[in-house]
């Protein structure tokens, strides 16, 4: 497989890893905005570093991908 099609297939494993991270605190759609979202609020109040766990690879992976 070549370097595109390798770094393609990562980024799409990342997107249903976010996906997934996402849906099992209760955020399921992710469109812009998703981070007002009661769910994702109420995560991050629990577990400040939800924010930190997500931030990075989201920014990168949503950018790479559009």
């Amino acid at each position: 497989m070549g370097q595109a099609r390798t770094r393609a297939a990562r980024l799409r494993a990342q997107v249903r890893e976010l996906e997934a991270f996402f849906s099992s605190i209760g955020v399921d759609d992710l469109a812009p905005g998703f981070y007002d979202s009661p769910a994702l609020i109420e995560a991050e109040r629990q577990n400040p570093s939800v924010l930190k766990a997500y931030a990075p690879s989201a920014a990168y992976t949503m950018s790479k991908l559009k």
